[in-house]
């Protein structure tokens, strides 16, 4: 359940972030860090 949580508030943020305007897409550099930060600090 956690997981379908995370997708509805994902969705959401990218539903406002069109109505606001053109998302601008992040560096791999970037994801890959958020990613990382994600996955091995996040919730500990």
């Amino acid at each position: 359940i956690k997981k379908a949580i995370f997708l509805e508030e994902i969705a959401k943020v990218a539903y406002y972030a069109n109505i606001l305007g053109k998302p601008v897409p992040l560096d791999s550099s970037e994801v890959e860090k958020l990613y990382s930060q994600y996955h091995t600090k996040y919730g500990q």
